[in-house]
């Protein structure tokens, strides 16, 4: 009984202490962006907000590793980016970024993220249609068709060979 009460008391000056960390981390980036605009490097506006929410995600994940922080992250930032530079108007981009965090789930190699392919590669599609039928009158749903079935196949092909 002993062995567990020792563990359990080491465990929670670590929790305690990676609390503080993430604390500490989301004041030295509100800091940052209020001392920028201050200097008058940036102009400090709710448009900045999302940007700022999504870096907090994003340093949690450095801190902590957990992948479940990486989509709110991932997708709050670019959506702040996409605001800051004003390019809300390409409706891809919304579709684009949603798919980008998870793939950045993906890329982390952790543990059951293979899951991430599967709404990540859905959203891309998706942002490709967009994007053909944004900028040309090429449909591109017979594309994307298209390479999957190529990509099957050569899965189909080259898996059967090993």
């Amino acid at each position: 009984m002993g062995t567990k009460q020792k563990k359990v008391e080491k465990a929670k000056p670590a929790a305690s202490q990676n609390k503080s960390f993430i604390s500490g981390i989301i004041l030295i980036t509100l800091g940052l962006f209020f001392l920028l605009d201050s200097l008058n490097i940036i102009a400090f506006s709710f448009d900045y907000v999302m940007l700022i929410i999504g870096l907090i995600f994003l340093l949690i994940y450095i801190s902590t590793k957990s992948p479940g922080v990486l989509i709110p992250g991932v997708m709050l930032s670019l959506f702040g980016l996409i605001i800051i530079f004003g390019i809300s108007y390409l409706p891809y981009l919304w579709t684009l970024s949603i798919a980008l965090s998870f793939f950045a789930v993906y890329i982390t190699k952790r543990k059951d993220t293979a899951w991430a392919l599967i709404p990540g590669a859905i959203l891309l599609s998706i942002s490709v249609i967009i994007l053909f039928n944004y900028y040309t009158s090429i449909d591109a749903f017979p594309i994307i068709l298209i390479v999957l079935g190529s990509y099957l196949i050569y899965k189909n092909y080259y898996g059967a060979k090993k």
